[in-house]
């Protein structure tokens, strides 16, 4: 059995970190806790990525690393390889305390330790895969463990910057094409088809614990291997669509804090896989989820990002789907009309002619027609 470290005692070479100087413990250098990405670790209080970046940037090796966490070292090679992660709150405090982050931390009286989900976690698009699979292991345990804060619901402000990420950023062509037929991603993909069905058929609560663990336990791994080009897009694209099932099953069921999060880093993934039209439909379903939410505002130009963002790619299905959307967000906030000429999409109006005015678009009826009960959901 593993015995953790005293307080202010490191766990490998038992001397004190209580002081500087001779005798003191030299095991993590001092420069250490000022790396960009150490300091996001120990303020998100994340023992794994912890333990992954002292592998990273020190000498320590696993066995020091257990010893000093608390845990065995074929837990600390799980977590290095993104297998396995910290997850329960009493051996995270441990582990935060072994490796000397507690120090760190304004308040480091392990006590009165609460952890709660990070305000910003999970709202932003990532620099790689790999950093999405960090995000996403930090994101399923904090859901899981139904953290405090975990389901405030996020302001639009906080995703704003991901969305303007997004359509800014240079899409490949013919990338929207690809999809596996066999390995990781059509596993990935028949998974996302098995739990969107449950949620349809039962409702989202039903199954999205399983769908959480599933991302967390096998998507994540899977996301952090190391592939050839184009199937890792494959990969990128299976995985944004399973997320983006988990993100509809945790709106359904009422969890529209975690939801909002689910969706943006399924944004995120479709980005990485270069899948303008996915990307496009994770943000009509965000648009979707902001109309509900009362956010009428957001809800219309998550629409129109849909629309920008897809631009001549799209199929005639997804620009009706997209401009349902937007109409759906003008009838919440009371207009009469959609502004600056969309109307026009709805009337079936022609070029104009040398002196003849188009008709005035009908976008009432059009609106009605959309919020029909039975009208398009997803």
């Amino acid at each position: 059995m593993i015995t953790p470290p005293e307080d202010r005692a490191c766990g490998y070479c038992r001397r004190s970190r209580a002081s500087e100087g001779p005798g003191s413990c030299a095991c993590i250098p001092a420069w250490f806790w000022d790396v960009p990405e150490v300091r996001r670790a120990v303020e998100e209080r994340d023992p794994s990525e912890l333990i992954r970046l002292l592998r990273r940037h020190t000498d320590l090796s696993q066995t020091a690393l257990a010893l000093m966490a608390g845990i065995s070292q074929p837990s600390v090679s799980g977590i290095i390889s993104g297998k396995t992660t910290i997850k329960h709150l009493d051996k995270v405090k441990a582990a935060l305390k072994g490796l000397g982050a507690f120090q760190r931390l304004a308040s480091a009286d392990v006590s009165t330790f609460t952890e709660r989900f990070p305000s910003e976690l999970g709202l932003g698009l990532n620099g790689s895969g790999q950093q999405t699979a960090s995000v996403l292991e930090r994101v399923t345990r904090l859901d899981l463990e139904e953290v405090p804060g975990a389901e405030e619901q996020p302001p639009y402000s906080a995703i704003s910057s991901a969305v303007l990420s997004w359509l800014v950023s240079e899409p490949s062509s013919g990338s929207e094409e690809l999809r596996g037929e066999e390995g990781p991603a059509a596993a990935i993909q028949a998974a996302a088809a098995a739990f969107a069905s449950l949620d349809n058929r039962f409702g989202g609560d039903h199954a999205r614990i399983a769908a959480t663990q599933y991302l967390s336990g096998t998507v994540v791994p899977l996301l952090r291997r190391s592939y050839p080009s184009s199937t890792e897009r494959s990969v990128f694209a299976a995985s944004a669509e399973f997320v983006l099932a988990l993100a509809w099953m945790s709106y359904d069921a009422q969890r529209n804090g975690m939801a909002r999060r689910y969706f943006v880093q399924a944004l995120d993934l479709a980005d990485h896989a270069e899948d303008r039209l996915l990307g496009a439909s994770v943000l009509s379903a965000m648009s979707h989820q902001a109309n509900y939410i009362g956010s009428y505002t957001e809800a219309r130009d998550l629409a129109r990002a849909a629309l920008t963002g897809a631009g001549e790619r799209a199929t005639a299905t997804l620009r009706a789907q997209f401009l349902m959307m937007e109409a759906r967000a003008h009838a919440s906030l009371g207009d009469t009309c959609i502004p600056g000429g969309q109307g026009r999409v709805f009337s079936g109006d022609g070029p104009r002619r040398a002196g003849v005015q188009p008709a005035r678009p009908q976008c009432r009826s059009v609106v009605d027609r959309v919020l029909r009960p039975g009208g398009v959901r997803r």
